[in-house]
Parts: structure tokens; sequence; C-alpha cells
């Protein structure tokens, strides 16, 4: 086979030091056994497994893949060994939990991915696969696969004179990947979307729209009254709705604001930032998957506003303030209000829904 191994296991940690911080237990070769096993315990096995596959390919080690009935472990068997070599992947200590549906579809089409390129037919969710093998030009080999949806990077609330943005403006694919696809000619960066509802704003606005300020029936820090000139709010009305809360009154007040935000460059910007371009939106909605290469045309497109207004509650009957704006590509509810259970403000939270 072009390799000799006595010690699987002094193998690895010889030639790859990031497994040694993963192996929690070796079996061990002992006398007679016709078997021997790594266990690997970590809270990302899909992560950990395709490190060691990365490594097992890299030095041209057959190996097979195998998955249980129940995913509570899966297995990377080597193949033509003299003794039967087996890493087996289980959940670390507190990892054995309900498996997150976003995460499970990361894994999903990273494995649909990686099968399709090694000619295996296991392929959950065709369509993607067809849909992204268009996107890939004639000459162009896949070099590499990865799957990023762990790093989990940071798109904060940014607040300035002249704009109000989330994360950066501009090319996000680096900053939004999920999975990277790496070809002999460019990257491809997919964003994984589950479900009708993708949570996009959830920052804390205590500072700037907290307690203290609102008080003194208006809003006068320069930041929060931005934030929500942005969205056509009227400050005082704003300060009233936590200022008279009760919990006793009903009703709400609904103001059109459709003309304001179509003209409005600030608010532009912003949704221009949360969908921002220069990556692929894969989005799971029920059994299906939509598939479309967000690029700077499309991204304008999409954030054109149809219809928005401002829901105020009357009569102290409400501790939060509602927007909810109906664009080409997409709607949008936008809520400022305590996460805490306090009346003052704590955080605005946005979501939104794609539509297809």
């Amino acid at each position: 086979m072009g390799y000799i191994m006595t010690n699987f296991k002094n193998f690895l940690l010889e030639n790859h030091p990031k497994i040694k911080e993963l192996i929690q237990k070796f079996n061990g070769e002992k006398k007679g056994s016709k078997s021997i096993k790594i266990i690997i315990k970590s809270k990302d096995r899909v992560k950990t497994r395709e490190e060691v596959e990365k490594f097992l390919k890299k030095n041209n080690i057959p190996f097979v893949r195998k998955d249980t009935s129940d995913s509570s472990f899966s297995v990377t068997s080597i193949v033509g060994l003299d003794k039967s070599h087996t890493i087996i992947y289980k959940p670390a200590p507190g990892a054995l939990k309900a498996p997150n549906k976003g995460i499970q579809f990361e894994n999903e089409l990273y494995r649909d991915l990686v099968n399709w390129q090694e000619g295996i037919p296991d392929i959950k969710h065709p369509d993607f696969v067809d849909d992204f093998s268009k996107m890939l030009g004639k000459t162009e080999k896949i070099i590499d696969i990865s799957l990023d949806g762990g790093l989990n990077q940071s798109r904060p609330l940014k607040i300035s004179p002249n704009q109000i943005i989330v994360g950066e403006l501009g090319n996000i694919g680096k900053t939004v990947t999920d999975i990277t696809v790496t070809t002999n000619k460019k990257k491809y960066y997919l964003s994984l979307k589950y479900g009708n509802t993708v949570t996009f704003v959830n920052a804390g606005v205590g500072k700037i729209l907290g307690e203290k300020d609102l008080i003194t029936g208006d809003v006068t820090n320069p930041k929060g009254r931005a934030l929500l000139e942005m969205f056509s709010i009227d400050t005082k009305k704003f300060a009233d709705i936590f200022n008279n809360y009760t919990g006793r009154g009903s009703g709400k007040e609904i103001v059109n604001i459709t003309s304001d935000l179509k003209n409005n460059k600030l608010f532009k910007t912003f949704m221009q930032s949360v969908i921002g371009y220069g990556y692929i939106l894969v989005h799971k909605k029920g059994n299906d998957v939509y598939t479309l290469e967000m690029t700077k045309q499309i991204r304008d497109n999409f954030i054109k506003v149809n219809k928005a207004e401002i829901l105020y509650p009357k009569n102290g009957s409400a501790k939060r303030i509602d927007i909810k704006i109906s664009m080409n590509g997409m709607d949008i509810k936008v809520n400022i209000r305590n996460k805490q259970g306090k009346i003052y403000p704590s955080h605005i939270m946005a979501d939104y829904i794609i539509k297809h």
C-alpha cells in the first residue's frame, strides 16, 4: 500500500499534532487483538473528522467513512492494514444534546459536497449540488472544501455620524461563510440559512437608549437618536412607550413610513451592510433548498422597500416598539425592547424572512 504502520496512534501523534489534543482514549494493541481503535471525543465531530480525513488524504492513506443510523458516533476505517484500524468520533462530555438544525444542515451540505467531489452517490440535497455545479467554470477543479460555520464571526452594530452598518460594508464573503469551496480558479463562500426566520441584528442599546436618557421624555444620546431616526421613529413617542408603561392598556398606533425609508440613504446603506455580497446564499426552508449567488446588483434589488410601518403601543400596553418592512427579497421585523424582563430598552433585535 506504500506505507507501514505498526501503531496507528503513534503515527497520528507524530505526524499530526492537532490530533494529540483530541484523543481522549486509546484501547491499545492487545496481544491477539484483531483491531486497534482510537476514540476521539470532541464537541464538533464533523470538524474533527474533516481534520483527520484531510490528513489521511494528504498521506495517501485509503479509508472508508461510516455513520451510525442514530448519529451517536461516526467512524473512519483505515483500509489495507494487517489489522483493522478504526477511528471513532464521539461527543465530548456535555455535548450530548439535541442537534441544532442549522448546524445539522451545514454538516449535511458539507458531506454532500465532499461526496460529490469524490464521486460518491450518497447525496442528501441533489438540487443544491446541481445548482452549485453550474456555478463552476468548465475547467474549474475543487481543491479543498472547508467547514467554517463554527467560526461564528461577529458582525457588530456600528453607529457613526455618517452611517449605521452591521459588520462591514462591501464584500462580506469571508465573514459570513459557513462552507468555503476552493478551486484552482477562486474561492466560493457559502452562507447557509435554515428555517423561515433569520436573525441579523441582536445588539445591545442600553448605553444609547437607556433609562437615564429616556426618563427626560426624549432621546438625547446622539447614537441612540441616529438609530431611531434611521427608522423614522418619533423620539418623544419612543420615550413615552417606556416612561408610561403599565401593562394594562391595549391597542397600537400604526404609522406608515414607506416613503421615508424609500428615500433614506442611511437606511439603504444599513441594509446594504446587512445583506452584503460576494457569497452564495443557501437557504433551506421546509424540504426545499434555494441557492442564490449574492452580487451587488442582486443585493440592491433585494432591499428595495415596498411597504414599511411602525407599531407604537397605546396607553402603556407594551414596553417595546416594532417596525415591519416589506422589501423585494425579504420581509424584516425590527423590535427594540428589554430582554431581561425590565422596562427600558436593552437590545435591538432584527429578523428577516427571505422570499423565494
